[in-house]
């Protein structure tokens, strides 16, 4: 079961029928691992992008971040892109910030994007980092993308 972002599905416009959805759970996020290697192996098959590198990197490094799993299904509901990333509380200044991270570090060999139509679904998770952001902002939180 994927989460939507702030309780709700979010579209770049009535027309597009796929919405951008965060998966926040371990359990939800192991389910991914066929559908999510199969769209590196369309995309670019590198180790760095798999499942189980990415399911390896959090559990040795993500500590008491939360899973913030982006993830794109296409209209037919086959998985077309996913940024991983996590999320940290900060401070800065005495303002609380949620901040989202990318699931990487210097033991990173790469991290990017994984997606089948790049532009498209850069597109759609930039509108949705823009919607969750004013959403959280009504509610009187802090968001920064790191």
């Amino acid at each position: 079961m994927y989460t939507p972002l702030i309780g709700r599905p979010l579209r770049t416009s009535a027309a597009d029928a796929a919405a951008v959805r965060v998966v926040s759970s371990w359990r939800d996020f192991i389910g991914l691992r066929h559908e999510w290697n199969e769209l590196a192996a369309r995309v670019d098959d590198q180790v760095f992008y798999r499942h189980e590198f990415i399911a390896g990197w959090l559990r040795h490094f993500a500590g008491s971040s939360s899973l913030q799993i982006m993830i794109v299904p296409a209209g037919d509901g086959h998985l077309i892109g996913v940024l991983p990333l996590v999320a940290r509380r900060l401070s800065v200044w005495g303002v609380r910030l949620r901040a989202l991270h990318s699931a990487s570090n210097h033991h990173s060999g790469r991290f990017s994007l994984l997606a089948e139509q790049p532009s498209e679904v850069a597109v759609r998770l930039r509108q949705a980092l823009i919607d969750t952001g004013q959403a959280a902002g009504n509610q009187r939180a802090t968001h920064a993308l790191c």
